[in-house]
């Protein structure tokens, strides 16, 4: 495998001014093997590595270890690291992170925190209903819209409306006319937060009065419909990792201003 990425690689090398290695996404069954493979890609390859740290549900303490540990790694196998990214650091902890890492990484090395952001980080309809490959039953001008919590609507409706908050998928059956309809009120309702879209599971779907007082109403979030099973759903959105699509206009703008304003505030 090595040989044959040396080969491609002295390819690119000749009909191109630079060439940008993107290591594997860490999405498989062992971190450890694809993180191995990485340092050896580089290391065969004399490049420099850049090192992206995704620091999502972490403290200080394990960030700065984590980084300790991974640019360890590549400079023990001969690979100059010449950046170092703490990726979706816990707003406002930026800048004490940066101290903590800078002191423990040697100084050659640029390092820079960015702070997570949900409208980054977080799903929308569109990308759930292509991973899902599930039928979109109502809503389809509403995709886009974010995911930033998951419930299952597998309680009495009064319960299920003390768990909705702003951006909430609703994941249940579809013979579930009452959680339907509750969901879609709530998410015209100033009292509760907004429904990011529904899910209805198993294969089912509503009962025709239900339908047509659906279609009754001016605002319906994507009502997506799946063959999978409540908990298989569940488990598979819970894998879904959002990303930045080409289309993806509101994500594209946003990832674009952040990076201006960084800039900005490096220059100022």
């Amino acid at each position: 495998m090595i040989d044959a990425i040396i080969e491609k690689f002295k390819r690119l090398q000749e009909s191109s001014d630079f060439v940008v290695v993107e290591g594997t996404d860490f999405a498989g069954f062992s971190s450890n093997v694809e993180f191995n493979g990485n340092v050896s890609i580089a290391k065969n390859l004399g490049i420099p590595a850049a090192i992206i740290l995704n620091c999502s549900h972490k403290s200080d303490v394990e960030i700065v270890e984590q980084a300790i540990s991974t640019t360890n790694a590549f400079l023990s196998n001969g690979v100059q690291v010449l950046t170092l990214v703490a990726n979706k650091v816990e707003q406002g902890k930026e800048t004490e992170l940066l101290k903590k890492t800078h002191t423990a990484l040697p100084k050659e090395i640029l390092i820079s925190a960015i702070p997570v952001h949900l409208e980054l980080s977080n799903p929308t309809m569109e990308e759930i209903r292509d991973a899902m490959g599930a039928k979109v039953f109502f809503g389809e001008n509403l995709l886009t819209n974010r995911v930033d919590h998951v419930i299952v609507g597998a309680m009495q409706l009064r319960n299920f409306l003390q768990r909705v908050k702003n951006n909430t998928l609703v994941i249940t059956p579809g013979d579930r006319g009452d959680i339907i309809i509750g969901a879609l009120q709530a998410n015209i309702s100033k009292n509760f937060g907004k429904i990011a879209g529904l899910v209805l599971s198993g294969g089912m779907l509503p009962e025709d009065s239900i339908v047509q007082l659906v279609e009754g109403l001016e605002t319906v979030v994507p009502i997506l419909q799946v063959e999978e099973a409540t908990f298989e759903v569940v488990t598979k959105i819970n894998d879904i990792k959002a990303r930045i699509s080409a289309d993806d206009k509101e994500k594209k703008l946003l990832s674009e201003l952040d990076c201006l304003s960084r800039l900005w505030m490096r220059k100022h």
